[in-house]
């Protein structure tokens, strides 16, 4: 999680998916300048981390970071380097991916790229805001939750 919080601040260069930090994390799934980000730095995060043992999907794709993971509307629980998925209606899936930072009974805090300052769960400002920010969501905002640190 050290990682992922030296991470906070980090912003796009001219609000496309692009800058040095940003080009660095889609370069690291096999992406280019341009493309969605919230999934490829999670996997940057896990190898900068843990370098050949990092859990995480070298992916961009954010649906592969909750793959095979619980819904927290049936209960799941969450720790700290668990993975989130936030479900959009308009794309019929998990559009988006983060880091949970804290899990608890009505709010978690997230660390998340691709994303805005804002909690707004489902809107465009999740998934195509300029940053890489720590939040404060509703804990029902989020659709589910995958544990890749302990399995």
């Amino acid at each position: 999680m050290a990682v992922a919080e030296k991470q906070v601040g980090v912003r796009e260069l001219t609000g496309q998916n692009d800058g040095p930090e940003v080009e660095a994390y889609l370069a690291s799934v096999g992406l280019r300048k341009g493309d969605p980000w919230c999934g490829a730095v999670v996997f940057w995060i896990g190898r900068e981390a843990l370098g050949p043992l990092n859990p995480y999907p070298r992916s961009g794709w954010s649906p592969d970071m909750v793959v095979n993971g619980e819904l927290v509307s049936e209960g799941a629980t969450a720790q700290p380097g668990d993975t989130f998925g936030i479900w959009f209606p308009s794309k019929g899936r998990v559009a988006h991916t983060g880091l949970i930072g804290e899990f608890g009974r009505g709010s978690c805090v997230t660390l998340e790229g691709n994303t805005s300052d804002v909690a707004a769960a489902g809107s465009s400002q999740d998934r195509e805001g300029g940053g890489f920010f720590k939040k404060r969501r509703l804990r029902v905002s989020i659709h589910s939750v995958r544990d890749w640190i302990s399995r």
